[in-house]
């Protein structure tokens, strides 16, 4: 799973070079968490934040829509015992997002 997380992003980074879509080092990009995305600690022992500061290898900007905090609410409170522990992990993690 780390690897392909890996290669998503550096499909993403591949991408955004290619459409001159480039941020100099000063500014932050912004990247758009899902839910899925936030599950990835809980399931694989990762620290999500620390793999995009070396794949992005610069400073960037987490974002959280508000569909997708309401929809980790849910299943915080709906889910399966397993899926309302890691969806209250995702929960903390997304407090770190804007």
């Amino acid at each position: 799973m780390l690897n392909k997380f890996r290669y998503i992003l550096k499909y993403v980074i591949v991408w955004r070079q290619s459409k001159n879509l480039r941020v100099s080092k000063k500014e932050k990009v912004k990247v758009i968490f899902d839910s899925n995305f936030l599950f990835v600690p809980s399931q694989f022992q990762l620290d999500i934040f620390e793999e995009l500061t070396t794949l992005l290898n610069q400073r960037f900007d987490p974002i959280l829509l508000s569909p997708t905090q309401k929809e980790l609410q849910r299943l915080a409170k709906e889910g399966s015992p397993k899926t309302r522990k890691q969806a209250s992990l995702a929960l903390k993690l997304a407090e770190k997002c804007r």
